[in-house]
C-alpha cells in the first residue's frame, strides 16, 4: 500500500529539509506537498481564510494525483492542528498509510533563529504563536 507521510512541527523544525532529503535518497519514489509553496504559488503567499480554503483543497488533488498515479506523498507542512492529520487520514483512507513524522522536539528558540536565516520568514511572533497554542502542555487543551 501507499504512504503518505505527515511531517508534524513549528516553522523552522526541519520539516522541508528532511523531505527534500528524504527524496533525493529515494528519487523517484515520493511526491512533495507543502501548502507553503501552493500558498505561494495562487497567492504570493498571502494566508488568508479565503485563500486557505482553495490551498487545501489543491493540497487533496496533489496528494490524490500523486497516489493514483503510484508515488508515495510527503505533505510537510506543519501539521499542528490535528483537524489538518484527521482531513488527509480520511481523504486517503484505503489508499495509503499515514505516517508522522514527529519535528515537535526541536526546541523553539532554535526554530525562531533557523526562520530568521530563511528567505521568507514567517516570524518570530507567529512560532510562538503556534508553540502556544500547539505544543505548550494544557495549552486549548490539546498541548503536550
Amino acid at each position: 500500500m501507499a504512504s503518505v507521510v505527515l511531517t508534524k512541527g513549528l516553522p523552522g523544525s526541519g520539516k522541508s529539509t528532511w523531505a527534500k532529503a528524504k527524496m533525493q535518497k529515494r528519487p523517484g519514489q515520493y511526491k512533495r506537498v507543502s501548502k507553503d509553496e501552493i500558498r505561494a504559488m495562487l497567492d504570493d503567499g498571502v494566508y488568508s481564510p479565503e485563500n486557505e480554503k482553495v490551498v487545501r483543497d489543491v493540497r487533496n488533488a496533489a496528494i490524490l494525483v500523486a497516489l493514483h498515479t503510484g508515488f508515495d506523498v510527503i505533505v510537510d507542512d506543519t501539521n499542528l492542528n490535528p483537524r489538518h492529520v484527521q482531513e488527509i487520514q480520511a481523504l486517503v483512507l484505503g489508499q495509503a498509510d499515514v505516517q508522522i513524522m514527529d519535528f515537535t522536539d526541536i526546541l523553539l528558540e532554535v526554530c525562531i533563529v533557523r526562520d530568521r536565516n530563511r528567505p521568507n520568514p514567517v516570524g518570530e511572533n507567529v512560532i510562538r504563536y503556534m508553540h502556544r497554542r500547539y505544543l505548550e502542555k494544557g495549552a486549548d487543551g490539546i498541548g503536550g
